[in-house]
């Protein structure tokens, strides 16, 4: 079943960030029930997948776990979205897909820890390579 939250983010600033981390929150849920159901999906890290960004006739969704080793890609939101749910569910860690800013006031969504620190699977995983 495919289902779409479809929504147009007008607000700018902190409130775009926010609005983005609450989808994020839903993906990121969405991806801790699939992997508790299906302990067998490889770690994101070993699955295969690649970054890469959304083709241009595609508006930006966040695609859940099956959807992206379907694709064999992702975008910033779909993998830190699933490393933020794997690593929750399998190791316990108090882990977040968050966003940050980036250079030219862009978001970039990366994994959070409780101590601050970031991780990026996009960058792990192609980003900029």
């Amino acid at each position: 079943m495919r289902v779409a939250i479809v929504t147009s983010i007008e607000s700018t600033g902190a409130d775009r960030g926010r609005s983005i981390a609450a989808l994020l929150a839903a993906a990121q849920a969405i991806n801790e029930a699939y992997l508790r159901a299906n302990p067998s999906t490889p770690w994101l890290y070993e699955s295969g997948v690649r970054y890469d960004r959304e083709p241009p006739e595609i508006r930006e969704e966040f695609a859940c776990v099956p959807i992206v080793l379907r694709r064999g890609w992702g975008d910033c939101d779909d993998l830190a979205t699933w490393r933020a749910a794997e690593l929750a569910v399998r190791r316990g860690l108090p882990a977040k897909a968050t966003v940050i800013r980036v250079r030219g006031g862009l978001w970039h969504a990366v994994v959070k820890f409780a101590d601050g620190r970031h991780e990026d699977p996009s960058a792990v995983l192609g980003m900029g390579g």
